[in-house]
């Protein structure tokens, strides 16, 4: 589902600075150089954490894709999330590439609230080589991952951003840039053993879906951009998201390794 997300060839996105005043989940925080005052079972982070996942697609032709996950810039009320995509190439069936990327980078900031974890933006991708529109997330509402006395099956919890698309390249005459909403609604569904390259845990399914309801002009008359993806992904203690599942492109991500 991440890969999914954030796999545009070429982008990096400049993080906004984590709003700052609240107390961390609710409670009086101090500042830790490795941690926090945030800690989330189910969303760990601290300077030394390094996740490493694969994803693959069984559902078209895209190779298989890896991707890091690190942390830095702790307060008592945030930190900063950092994703790097290792470079990829993409060959047809006689061996021509028909398509490459260097590395990727995508930051952004992650804010503690009384209620969970709040990440600020929705990925927020700058244009690449052949991207039409960048984006950028101009309000954030909701929770990404609830408080660790809320992991429980039946929980519920959205996520919305308010995003606004600007043009990368030259527009047509009487053309607007998409803006519109992205919602992620979450519901625990379940626990299970699931077993991935770096081990096997016990984690909390969590059945999501990704509404996006965009909106562009052209000549005045309204064209509607808008799209639904579900998927599922499972969630361990002091580990993290290990395995996600998407109905879009056949997409499996898994946890390759992890390194506190």
């Amino acid at each position: 589902m991440i890969g999914l997300m954030l796999g545009v060839a070429g982008c990096k996105q400049t993080p906004t600075a984590p709003a700052t005043g609240e107390k961390a989940n609710g409670t009086t925080a101090t500042s830790s150089a490795s941690s926090g005052g945030c800690y989330n079972a189910y969303y760990p982070a601290s300077a030394t954490l390094k996740r490493t996942y694969k994803s693959s697609y069984s559902g078209n032709n895209f190779p298989p894709s890896t991707f890091t996950e690190t942390y830095s810039n702790f307060t008592s009320e945030s930190f900063m999330h950092k994703m790097e995509f290792a470079p990829y190439e993409m060959k047809s069936k006689t061996g021509q590439t028909v398509a490459s990327s260097g590395a990727v980078v995508v930051e952004s900031g992650v804010k503690c609230k009384p209620d969970g974890l709040m990440a600020l933006e929705s990925g927020n991708l700058n244009a690449g080589q052949n991207v039409q529109y960048k984006y950028k997330t101009v309000k954030t509402e909701g929770i990404s991952y609830p408080v660790e006395s809320d992991w429980k099956v039946g929980k519920k919890w959205d996520l919305q951003y308010e995003i606004e698309g600007e043009f990368a390249k030259t527009p047509l005459p009487n053309m607007t840039a998409p803006k519109g909403t992205m919602n992620i609604s979450s519901e625990i569904v379940g626990k299970e053993s699931v077993t991935v390259p770096a081990g096997t845990f016990e984690a909390f399914k969590v059945s999501m879906t990704m509404t996006n309801k965009m909106v562009m002009k052209m000549n005045g008359k309204e064209m509607p951009m808008n799209n639904t993806v579900k998927s599922t992904a499972w969630f361990a203690k002091d580990v993290g998201m290990v395995k996600s599942l998407a109905d879009v492109g056949g997409a499996s991500t898994e946890l390759v390794s992890i390194t506190k």
